[in-house]
């Protein structure tokens, strides 16, 4: 037995039975925000590529200090006149007026 004389409603009926005046803004409210959350998502994507192409870039930077510093080194000894003379010597093979190369000739190689 129902507890008041008043009409039967079911819940059903009162949800149907809402006016639009409220019932827009929340469904444009809930559209923007998901418009909201598919953009958020693009730039939070976005973000950890960046993130992991930056600690592949700062990699390189690192590696690329290191090849600076050894260049440097090696500037250093290019300005030695010994040094040009065992690079003329080793990599090109040359020699001085009056001295005699001898070469080793490995006999299993063609």
């Amino acid at each position: 037995m129902p507890l008041y004389t008043g009409e039967k409603r079911s819940l059903r009926s009162r949800v149907i039975n809402l006016p639009w005046r409220k019932i827009l803004p929340a469904c444009v409210f809930a559209a923007v925000l998901f418009a909201w959350s598919i953009g958020f998502t693009e730039k939070l994507v976005e973000y950890f590529r960046l993130s992991e192409e930056t600690l592949i870039v700062e990699s390189r930077e690192e590696e690329l200090k290191e090849e600076i510093a050894q260049l440097r080194e090696q500037k250093k000894f290019l300005q030695e006149d010994w040094y040009i003379e065992r690079l003329a010597r080793e990599r090109l093979n040359l020699v001085k007026p009056g001295e005699v190369v001898i070469r080793f000739v490995d006999p299993d190689q063609p």
